[in-house]
């Protein structure tokens, strides 16, 4: 009987044991439990990397500067008065041009002539937005001189230079971008002209003068719509 009585008594002690164990257990993992979770809140504090959120920059939007462009005027091109020119930049967005004509349609025995040849050279200074970010580009004011030599016949009435005449102009003009390297350029300009030609008339098959003339007056400049093609541009961000 005594037996059984301390048999029981150790079983209780051993539980109790267990139970103030499991308890102490417990109480030393929770303030681990603590800083896990105060880690937790730390990380999701941290920025959290969108690979959307990375700029992608469009090769249209990259500054564009070249050195060196070639041009040509559609208007004298439709006119049948082939012409070239080459454009140099300059520092701060200046440059200047140096612009060739040349056409000579003649047929002597019916006496149409449409004869030109000359030259142009510009200095131009582009402005704005546009012409920061991009060679020969946006707006442009210039002053240019042209000397050209010609003779026109249409019909019977005709007209020869005497001597070279010359244009002083100054001009404003537009140049947007149609591609990487090709610009459209629209221009025009008012100027002063000097210079003398020949009147002439053709009759039994014979150009008969009829007077010298001299120019000495401003005229409306030059009108054009021209091609410019940019030589190996340099793309930056």
């Amino acid at each position: 009987m005594k037996l059984a009585r301390l048999i029981a008594l150790l079983s209780f002690l051993m539980i109790d044991a267990n139970v103030l164990f499991a308890q102490e257990h417990l109480s030393q993992s929770r303030p681990a439990e603590g800083i896990d979770a105060e880690a937790s809140e730390e990380i999701n504090r941290l920025p959290v990397y969108d690979a959307t959120a990375v700029p992608i920059i469009d090769s249209d939007e990259m500054d564009i500067h070249s050195k060196i462009a070639i041009r040509t005027d559609l208007m004298s091109d439709v006119l049948l008065i082939p012409n070239i020119g080459v454009e140099m930049s300059l520092p701060d967005n200046w440059s200047v041009s140096t612009e060739f004509v040349y056409a000579n349609w003649n047929n002597m025995t019916k006496h149409r002539y449409w004869d030109i040849n000359g030259g142009r050279i510009c200095i131009r200074k582009y402005f704005g937005e546009a012409a920061l970010r991009r060679s020969f580009s946006g707006h442009h004011v210039g002053i240019s001189t042209t000397a050209f030599a010609y003779n026109f016949c249409i019909g019977n009435l005709g007209q020869k230079s005497s001597t070279a005449n010359i244009i002083a102009e100054v001009d404003y003009g537009y140049s947007f971008q149609l591609k990487t390297n090709l610009n459209l350029d629209l221009e025009a300009g008012l100027g002063y002209i000097n210079g003398k030609y020949h009147e002439y008339v053709v009759e039994d098959n014979h150009d008969i003068w009829r007077g010298t003339i001299r120019r000495n007056n401003i005229v409306p400049g030059k009108l054009s719509i021209s091609l410019i093609w940019l030589i190996n541009p340099k793309k930056y961000e």
